[in-house]
């Protein structure tokens, strides 16, 4: 039997490039962007959410919230279908720093 003791190499993970600019953007108060259809949409901080959405458990009601009026008018003038959403939050979640494959 040997003495020697293995030796794991400590490997820190890099975070993700999306999720550092997303907390670049927090600790700045600014806001990322994303194209989709052609438009170009900016997803702000989440500190910046109005407080209305901890008051609903609709998602759609969360994303015109977190979209604001004006933003969500964009993304309706895109006629979007059912089958279109999943591409869309797709973009916003992995815009906002979320994981790329983000699901239910």
């Amino acid at each position: 039997m040997s003495n020697k003791k293995k030796h794991k190499k400590n490997v820190s993970r890099k975070p993700a490039p999306n999720k550092v600019s997303a907390q670049k953007a927090e600790a700045l108060a600014e806001g990322l962007v994303f194209e989709h259809r052609d438009v170009t949409f900016t997803v702000r901080p989440v500190g910046k959410y109005p407080v209305a959405v901890l008051e609903t458990d609709d998602e759609v009601e969360v994303l015109k919230l977190i979209l604001g009026k004006e933003q969500w008018a964009a993304y309706l003038d895109t006629e979007p279908t059912l089958d279109d959403l999943p591409e869309f939050l797709e973009k916003f979640s992995v815009t906002a720093g979320g994981d790329d494959q983000a699901g239910n």
